[in-house]
């Protein structure tokens, strides 16, 4: 094994450095875990792995535990364990259990100025080699021959992704909606650093249904309209967003109407009966 070589050496020369082994700790097992890292062979390397997904609520404030791990042993052996980390850290911080098509949009960064900016990980350079060589987005031998950056690969990858995305929607209004989020800016209210004093924020239960929505997820729970009781609510909220009783309608006109005023005015653009500014 390639760590004994490594106790070895460090037997060897850690006195002098001041750093010693217990003989004790390190036996000639061949599995053993390394300040938290596993190391050893496949079965090893993937059961640690995996036990660590009933402490993920602990791993979200120990995130550097996480990257460690994912660092100090090969890949090769805990990849498939680590593909779970993501959506079960996502799960833990909104409390929504997402589909395996919403999960693919979610892990795509949002668009812009016609640009994708990453804001959520983005795959290593052998991840993305990986990828491609499975979706196809782009030639392997292109790569080889002219080295992209890999910001210009993740796109690649990404737009692959959409397309499939656009592929597997189930009606035309699944599609609409791909069509709208994945506009520039469109999910610029994911980035907003939550801001009470400016009115930039959304409760728990408000953000979580706003995910829902923008993850083309069933938001209706099965429930009817409060204002309309004969009309059930539909998966995708447009009724939700469009009906006409209660007032909601002419509240959320009226509040972007303010927004839209006051950074008019802000900006010095109003004009006024007898002003000149324009």
């Amino acid at each position: 094994m390639q760590w004994q070589a490594v106790i070895a050496i460090i037997k060897e020369k850690g006195p002098h450095l001041g750093l010693f082994i217990k003989d004790s700790k390190w036996s000639n097992t061949e599995n053993l875990v390394l300040l938290g890292a596993p190391i050893g062979d496949l079965i090893f390397c993937a059961k640690l792995t995996s036990s660590l997904r009933s402490k993920i609520s602990d791993l979200l404030s120990s995130f550097c535990k996480l990257v460690h791990l994912a660092r100090s042993t090969p890949p090769s052996l805990v990849a498939e364990a680590l593909s779970f980390f993501d959506s079960d850290c996502f799960t833990e911080c909104t409390s929504v259990d997402v589909s395996d098509i919403a999960w693919h949009q979610a892990q795509l960064s949002p668009i812009v100025e016609e640009e994708r900016t990453t804001i959520w990980s983005s795959p290593s350079m052998t991840s993305t080699m990986h990828i491609i060589g499975e979706s196809e987005a782009v030639s392997v031998q292109d790569i080889l021959d002219a080295p992209p950056r890999q910001r210009n690969l993740s796109s690649k990858i990404e737009d692959h992704q959409l397309r499939m995305l656009f592929d597997l929607a189930s009606s035309p209004a699944q599609r609409a909606r791909l069509l709208s989020v994945s506009s520039p800016h469109a999910s610029a209210w994911l980035s907003v650093m939550p801001t009470p004093q400016l009115n930039l924020h959304l409760e728990p239960p408000e953000f979580q249904v706003a995910l829902k929505w923008w993850l083309g997820m069933d938001t209706s729970q099965n429930a009817c309209c409060a204002f309309c009781p004969s009309h059930a609510l539909d998966p995708l909220g447009h009724h939700a967003l469009t009906c006409k009783s209660g007032g909601d309608l002419i509240v959320r006109h009226n509040a972007l109407r303010d927004t839209f005023l006051h950074g008019i005015l802000q900006a010095g653009m109003y004009r006024g009966t007898t002003g000149s500014r324009q």
